[in-house]
């Protein structure tokens, strides 16, 4: 493993790298306190970013002892995912930028597009209530046929019952916990933007299957693909064994998301990828 000071000193880097964190890494190594794990180009991991803190490791021990886990391999594992995470995001901030920052714009547009379509289901809901009452009341469906039908009802009044109770709730609720819910709303749109948007670049680069995972399009081959040209690139290094099998860990991720999803067609991935707002169309 090689110290992030030396490692600094030996490249002939500056201390002041590109973003905000990156500036905070590059004062530890100037002032020879970031012992490096790892570093893709001018990110430099400092081990203190993927440890985990010892006031926590008796907590976090417990917990997974309570659970049946293994401490020590639970722990290695949740140091690797940190590594992983830091990797990815760097990676993808390098290679896109600010093009996976969603607009305040596009955080609007989406908030009323989710809303509309609440609004269009509620409706379809309760047309759709109707009806079967209409069928039940006619007394001309098989005992099967009934049976399948009471559980739809059944279905359709939850639905129902809870659009109807979130906004007597929202109604009821003072004014000043709007713009609490307005801030939470936008912190939801935000946080799934910027997972699209990284999905559509990637998706658009590579292409490959794509899979649907909680009504969510996974374009997992992308992923791979822009994993491996990551992995391979010169600026890539892992300097401590220790955590040499991180980027497994996200080809594992993406490995099981490919075999837990449903496949999506070409047709599909690119209709999903033309636009945020296209989840929302009528099917």
């Amino acid at each position: 493993m090689l110290p992030a000071a030396s490692y600094a000193q030996q490249k002939g880097e500056g201390s002041s790298p590109n973003t905000a964190g990156q500036d905070i890494a590059g004062q530890d190594i100037a002032m020879g306190s970031c012992e490096a794990v790892a570093r893709l180009n001018d990110r430099i991991v400092c081990r203190d970013e993927v440890e985990i803190s010892a006031e926590a490791i008796d907590d976090v021990t417990q917990e997974y002892k309570a659970n049946g886990i293994d401490p020590k391999l639970a722990l290695k594992h949740r140091r690797l995912d940190r590594l992983a995470t830091i990797i990815w995001d760097a990676a993808l901030k390098q290679e896109f930028g600010d093009q996976i920052v969603a607009s305040t714009d596009e955080i609007s547009a989406y908030n009323t597009a989710f809303k509309s379509k609440l609004d269009s289901n509620y409706d379809s809901d309760r047309k759709t209530l109707a009806e079967i009452e209409e069928h039940l009341a006619s007394g001309n469906l098989t005992p099967d046929q009934t049976d399948s039908i009471l559980e739809l009802r059944a279905a359709l009044r939850t639905s129902i019952t809870f659009y109807e109770e979130r906004a007597r709730q929202r109604e009821a609720l003072p004014s000043e916990f709007f713009k609490m819910m307005a801030d939470t709303e936008r912190e939801m749109a935000e946080g799934f933007l910027r997972q699209w948007n990284i999905a559509q670049l990637l998706y658009h680069k590579y292409g490959g299957s794509v899979v649907s995972v909680s009504g969510r399009y996974e374009p997992v081959d992308a992923y791979s693909a822009f994993l491996k040209d990551v992995t391979e690139q010169d600026g890539f290094e892992i300097y401590d064994s220790e955590y040499a099998a991180a980027t497994k860990l996200l080809q594992l991720r993406w490995d099981d998301m490919k075999q837990a999803g449903s496949d999506v067609t070409k047709q599909e991935a690119d209709d999903y990828f033309a636009s945020a707002l296209n989840q929302f169309n009528p099917e």
